[in-house]
């Protein structure tokens, strides 16, 4: 059995009535993952993904990534992350485009997603 953990500080969680993790372009994030697996792992990948939805399809792209070299059945390190500054999230008919950081054990496939909105320098963060 394998698991992935993906933490981030609950300060970047705003808004009053559902609260979302909310970054500004440019901003250095600090990521905590922890992970467990059966036998010892050879590296594990994180990525930082954005998809973009619109006239009946999905693309998702890879914005950046970081591969972390270990030979350890589990740990936990902190990686800091520094996004880019766009496009931001957006949600309208036609189109929308989402961000999420994901960590994967490349040996075992096992995987864990955070989503988050990514909003320009100056923007209000959404309610």
């Amino acid at each position: 059995m394998s698991c992935v953990n993906i933490t981030i500080d609950s300060k970047y969680l705003k808004g009053t009535k559902k609260k979302k993790l909310v970054f500004y372009g440019g901003d250095t994030i600090p990521v905590l993952i922890s992970w467990f697996d059966k036998y010892p792992l050879e590296r594990l990948c994180l990525s930082l993904l954005r998809e973009v939805r619109g006239k009946g399809s999905t693309t998702t792209e890879l914005a950046h990534t970081v591969d972390i070299d270990t030979a350890l059945t589990s740990g936990e390190q902190v990686i800091d992350l520094t996004l880019p500054y766009g496009p931001p999230s957006y949600g309208g008919r036609l189109i929308s485009i989402a961000w999420s950081i994901q960590v994967m054990l490349t040996d075992s496939g096992a995987y864990g997603t955070k989503d988050f909105t990514l909003c320009s320098a100056g923007e209000k963060p959404p309610e």
